[in-house]
């Protein structure tokens, strides 16, 4: 009986090592071929220690019945379906043929429920491992799932990023991270708040809150993100909720597809059509837009012409397929059209003209030819029926190589104003060529190097030159004795303008040198030259008129001052000596007060007639009297230095004239002879014809010849002495105006070394 205890116990040690094995495997299945072999040595022992321990009694049947039972079920399928025959064959086989055995009828139900243990063991076995593949089939595709979902996270091109409710940046892509320009360990656990643009957060807060609060799962809006380097990126951002086991929102993922060339593609675009736009609406030459997508249809493949003859049969079928998309407003303020419609309308009913239809069609047989553009001499009408000639272009732009029918385009240059320009050019240049002609102005241009390239004007013809002839020769050596000509040249090569006055042999030119500068360099200078010399000549008369009148000024104050002086000196000492002074004092002091008043009455006349002279106003009272006697006159009246003589051996000269004027006369030669002639002063009078001529001469030296006819001239002086006053000049000039006044003449020659001067008067 101990016997048996001991090997119940042991046997009871080893299935359970065995069976725990056993367990194990199902648990953790081992090698295949290690659960065999484990599986056949169980059975091996289980029927060595039955066999041993006299047979196959009750309680060791419950043992083949836990071997059949787990076994089936931790061994591989091929080998778990031997079990149900090896078991209930091993328990068999100790049963009936062990030591111990058994009733046959005990042995074969035992082994039959053993079989049945087995053979549901196998179907819970088979059931298990089918159960555990799947569930490995799960895991491996869920991690093949896993890495798949990993690797399209990190490397796809659209930027995503997972955000958890608070706005922290959890997981993040590189995508992502080019989108921002920011490297991946500085946006993980970054905020949200830092990448997206403030505006754009702003209209997404309200919906990222019906995320989080689970009002709605998803949401798509174009936004902007700031880079590191602060420029901004574009991108189509969507986010939705990534819910937990109960399906609340866990976290957010944001899925970005970059749209920044997109964006700035089309702003590029925006504004590339708002330039069209707005060249098309501000520029001057009538622009319009059409489509022509009826008019090609309709022409199909019909042989067009390229010359713009469209027979009018043609041009009144297709007329009215064309159509107006858009015009700018030159070509409504050229046209008179009130709006785009009204244009339109008047292109389609061909109000414009039949060229219009004729320069499309001809466009329509280049564009079959490779060309995409046409243009044609047109006549225009406007909607007013007034005609404008030019020239219209038409184009069609090409798309993917096809023209693009419904974007052609027309422009109209107008040239209507341009020839009437041309016309009135025409006539300016006409008219400017009879002013250079016949003005005496002088039109020239010169090269770089100073040869003549233009040269005409009357001023040429002064100056000795062929403008013909003098083109191509050298300005320098055609005016080399001039002496500011070449100097001007240099100046003006040099890029200087300016105007001076130049001479050119015995003429005055001013003149206006003006470089011509092309691309910052002096390559000519072209003027203009005015002659000037008889303005010239006469503004240096008039300056020393000027003179003369400044010099008058200050002889007429010396003139009047000398005999004032002696007035006002000799009446001084009369007043003061009236009651001491002697009769012949007296009446000396009267002469010389008499006699200094009559020179400043003298000289008032002479200046109140020389006032007078423009306008011929001086007053004449022509009368008979005697020559002689107005001589005498003026000899008793004025006190002359040097003894004068008269020749009255012609007798008495009656005269027709103003007594007065005829002293004012005779006083003037007197004392011109006395002050500028010799000592021999001599009068005569004698007959000429109709006429008496008095002739008052001196042995002075005379007038030089080139100041004889000046003499006559107001303010002019012939003689000018220093240490001398001069006269005022204007005894010879109003002494000539006062005798031609009185129907005579006043002369000067030089006869016999005598100055001469002749005063002529009618014989009464």
């Amino acid at each position: 009986m101990g016997d048996a205890s001991v090997w119940k116990w042991s046997i009871a040690g080893i299935l359970a090592v065995l069976t725990g094995l056993a367990v194990t495997g199902l648990v953790m299945p081992p090698d295949p071929m290690l659960a065999l072999v484990r599986g056949s040595l169980l059975v091996a022992t289980l029927v060595l220690i039955s066999e041993e321990a006299g047979g196959a009694s009750g309680s060791f049947a419950a043992w083949y019945g836990a071997v059949a039972l787990l076994y089936p079920i931790t061994l591989p399928r091929r080998y778990a379906q031997v079990v149900p025959i090896v078991v209930p064959g091993a328990y068999l086989a100790v049963a009936l043929l062990g030591s111990n055995s058994i009733p046959a009828t005990q042995a074969l139900t035992r082994a039959g429920m053993l079989l049945g243990v087995a053979l549901v063991a196998l179907l819970l076995g088979r059931s298990a491992i089918f159960m555990s593949e799947q569930v490995n089939q799960v895991r491996s595709r869920l991690r093949e799932a896993e890495g798949m979902l990993d690797a399209a996270f990190a490397t796809a091109q659209t930027g995503m990023a997972v955000l958890d409710l608070g706005g922290r940046i959890v997981e993040v892509n590189q995508a992502m991270c080019d989108l921002i320009g920011a490297p991946r360990s500085s946006v993980i656990t970054s905020s949200w708040v830092r990448v997206v643009h403030p505006d754009d957060l702003r209209k997404q807060a309200s919906k990222i809150e019906q995320l989080i609060k689970g009002d709605a799962w998803s949401f798509q809006a174009e936004t902007r993100f700031r880079s590191r380097d602060g420029r901004l990126a574009w991108g189509m951002l969507g986010i939705s909720t990534i819910a937990d086991d109960v399906g609340r929102p866990k976290y957010l993922f944001a899925h970005v597809m970059n749209i920044t060339d997109r964006v700035r593609t089309e702003r590029k675009l925006k504004e590339s059509e708002l330039h069209f736009r707005t060249l098309f609406d501000l520029a001057p030459v009538p622009v319009w837009e059409m489509d022509l997508t009826s008019m090609v249809d309709h022409l199909g493949s019909r042989a067009l012409p390229t010359d713009g003859a469209v027979p009018t049969e043609l041009l009144e079928e297709i007329a009215g397929s064309v159509s107006v998309v858009s015009v700018n407003e030159a070509a409504r303020a050229l046209f008179e059209a009130r709006d785009d419609q009204d244009f339109a309308v008047a292109v389609a009913a061909g109000r414009l003209g039949p060229d219009v239809v004729r320069a499309i069609v001809g466009l329509i047989a280049t564009v079959r030819e490779g060309t995409h553009r046409y243009q044609l001499a047109v006549s225009l009408s406007d909607l007013k029926r007034r005609v404008h000639q030019g020239g219209l272009r038409v184009i069609v732009p090409k798309v993917d190589g096809k023209p693009a029918w419904g974007h052609a385009t027309a422009a109209f240059v107008d040239d209507t104003g341009l020839m009437r320009a041309e016309s009135a050019l025409k006539q300016v240049e006409n008219r400017l060529g009879t002013v250079v002609n016949a003005a005496p102005l002088l039109l020239w241009g010169v090269d770089s190097t100073g040869v003549f390239t233009l040269l005409e004007g009357q001023g040429a013809a002064g100056l000795g030159l062929d403008g013909i002839q003098a083109v191509g020769r050298s300005a320098f050596e055609v005016f080399r004795d001039s002496p500011t000509i070449p100097g001007n040249l240099r100046r003006a090569l040099k890029g200087e303008t300016f105007t001076t006055v130049d001479r050119a042999g015995d003429r005055i030119f001013e003149c206006r040198y003006v470089p011509d500068i092309d691309d910052q360099a002096v390559s000519g200078v072209v003027g203009v030259a005015y002659d000037v010399t008889d303005r010239t000549l006469a503004a240096d008369r008039l300056r020393g008129l000027v003179k003369s009148k400044d010099r008058f000024v200050a002889t007429v104050s010396h003139e009047l001052r000398t005999p004032l002086t002696a007035v006002v000196g000799f009446a001084d000492e009369l007043r003061s000596g009236l009651d001491t002074l002697q009769s012949e004092d007296i009446r000396m002091y009267v002469d010389l007060i008499a006699g200094q008043a009559g020179e400043v009455a003298d000289l008032v006349e002479d200046l109140l007639v020389a006032s007078r002279m423009g306008d011929d106003e001086v007053p004449i009272s022509n009368g008979a009297s005697d020559f002689w006697e107005q001589v005498d006159s003026v000899l008793v009246a004025r006190r002359l230095e040097n003894p004068v003589a008269t020749d009255r051996s012609s007798g008495q000269a009656k005269v027709f004239a103003d007594p007065v004027r005829v002293r004012q006369v005779v006083r003037n030669l007197l004392t011109n002879a006395d002050r500028y002639g010799g000592t021999g002063v001599e009068v005569t009078i004698a007959r000429v014809g109709e006429m008496y001529a008095l002739s008052v001469s001196d042995d002075g030296p005379g007038v030089v010849d080139e100041e004889r006819q000046m003499i006559f001239e107001p303010y002019h002086r012939g003689h000018v002495e220093d240490g001398r006053a001069e006269s005022v000049g204007l005894g010879l000039a109003v002494s000539r105006h006062l005798a031609r006044r009185m129907d005579g003449d006043l002369t000067y020659v030089r006869h016999n070394n005598r100055s001469v001067f002749t005063l002529t008067l009618p014989a009464a």
